[in-house]
This record gives C-alpha cells, sequence and structure tokens, in this order.
C-alpha cells in the first residue's frame, strides 16, 4: 500500500511540472514579477535524446520606463533553475543581474527553466548550438 501511494504522488508531481509551464522555449521579454516557468516542447522520443551541445541563454532586461530595481546590497538579480524535463539533472541557482545575461552548456534533451525575480524584469530565454 505504501509503494502505491509514494508511486501515486511521484506521478503528481511529475505531472504538476506540466501544469506550471507557462511560456515556450524560446520566449522574449516576458514580464516576470515572482516566480515563472520556461520549457522546452517536448520532441518525439523515438529517436531520443540528441547528443548535440546546446547553450541556454538566459537574458534579463527592464523597460525603458522602470529603473532597474534595487536590492539594497546593489544591483538587483534574478535566480534561475535549470532542469531537465524528466527529472534527471538540474543546474543552479544561478544568480543573474538585472540587464545581464548568462548562457550554460546543456545537452540535447529537453530542458526548463524556472526563474524568480522579487520586482517584476523582462526576460528572454532561448537555445542555440
Amino acid at each position: 500500500m505504501k509503494k502505491l501511494i509514494l508511486i501515486s504522488a511521484l506521478v503528481c508531481l511529475a505531472g504538476l511540472n506540466q501544469l506550471f509551464a507557462a511560456n515556450p522555449i524560446p520566449s522574449y521579454n516576458v514580464l516576470v514579477s515572482g516566480k515563472a516557468n520556461f520549457q522546452e516542447t517536448v520532441k518525439s522520443k523515438s529517436a531520443g535524446p540528441s547528443k548535440e551541445k546546446r547553450q541556454m541563454n538566459i537574458e534579463t532586461s527592464t523597460s525603458t520606463a522602470t529603473p532597474p530595481p534595487s536590492t539594497g546590497m546593489g544591483r538587483a538579480v534574478v535566480v534561475a533553475m535549470l532542469y531537465q524535463l524528466d527529472g534527471t539533472a538540474t543546474m543552479g541557482p544561478f544568480y543573474i543581474p538585472i540587464g545581464q545575461s548568462l548562457s550554460v552548456g546543456i545537452d540535447g534533451s529537453p530542458w526548463g527553466v524556472n526563474i524568480g525575480s522579487a520586482d517584476g524584469v523582462l526576460v528572454s530565454v532561448w537555445t542555440t548550438n
């Protein structure tokens, strides 16, 4: 019985990840206030994951009408966590100052990015080969 409950809980948690995927990768200039999730589309599994090396790019900025927020300790930051959609790998947290960008090497598997920001910032997320 305990195994059945554990398996059910794991399936539900895996399904919750899909519920919060509001933004596809690539996405450009998405306003993030609080938390946001970005995910690549899952391709056909018949070919299997690619061994290609890619870069996950995350860029932060503010609108021209709004000055960059400050944390009191200097420039404000966005916190980013990268994860494989199958849950086998995570990277981060990465702290990206507003107005800066980050490139992280990833493999050919589908990936997602969780972004957290205390203030409203514009975030762009895309991949390059």
